[in-house]
């Protein structure tokens, strides 16, 4: 993927590189890269399916944005 808005936060540390936006040279090698090791891409999409799943329901979304405003009415 690449390195754009909120993909950073949602990626994390589970092992993908993000590339620039206007790199195509870097996107090609990516993609090249996950043909070369499908077995090490498919590793990385599940550590992402994983932190997705336990990072991204409603529930924390919701819990985040309450806490934000709520911070935000203490300052």
């Amino acid at each position: 993927s690449t390195n754009v808005g909120g993909i950073p936060e949602i990626v994390g540390d589970t092992g993908f590189n993000l590339i620039a936006a206007d790199d195509v040279t870097a996107l090609a090698g990516a993609i090249h890269d996950i043909i070369d090791d499908p077995t090490s891409a498919q590793a990385r999409a599940r550590r992402l399916n994983a932190r997705v799943a336990d990072l991204f329901t409603v529930a924390a979304m919701t819990t985040a944005v309450d806490d934000f405003y709520r911070s935000a009415l203490v300052r």
